[in-house]
């Protein structure tokens, strides 16, 4: 017989902040979200609530969340406005990325992207396109730049 782990007394944290901003903000103004485009200050929101930096540890700004509790919140913000979820769940991707491999790239943008002083999306070139290109990465003075066009973007112009 397998025993389940014990339920907490009481919820984490960013639970009850997903709760609460689910219930205040998301829930109430779903359907317009829904019929026009997210608005920044729903981004805003979850910024303040610490929700940007839920798995991004702890000494860069994030709130290190065990994995369980990052798959709740995101549970609770996806039911209660997906246009919203899809955004900041699209910025989840990097910091994830950022906070399990060290790269130069980690010690610059993981602080700003877990704190939300930097909002992040995701963009396609075009999985189909080869042989063609249509984005190149180039080194550009300690950094990179890129040349080319992105047809699909996330964050309806947000990040």
């Amino acid at each position: 017989m397998t025993s389940l782990p014990p339920v907490p007394s009481s919820p984490h944290p960013l639970v009850t902040r997903a709760q609460r901003l689910a219930c205040d903000l998301l829930v109430p103004n779903a359907e317009r979200v829904d019929q026009g485009e997210v608005p920044a200050s729903h981004i805003a929101a979850v910024k303040r609530s610490g929700l940007l930096g839920v798995s991004a540890p702890k000494r860069y700004g994030g709130a290190e969340a065990p994995v369980a509790v990052a798959r709740e919140t995101a549970e609770i913000l996806a039911g209660a406005c997906c246009s919203t979820w899809f955004v900041q769940t699209q910025h989840q991707t990097p910091v994830k990325m950022l906070a399990t491999y060290d790269s130069p790239a980690r010690a610059k943008l993981l602080r700003p992207l877990a704190t939300g002083g930097l909002l992040a999306g995701i963009a396609y070139a075009h999985v189909r396109a080869f042989p063609r290109v249509p984005v190149r990465a180039a080194a550009d003075r300690g950094g990179w730049r890129f040349e080319g066009r992105v047809p699909w973007y996330t964050g309806w112009g947000l990040n």
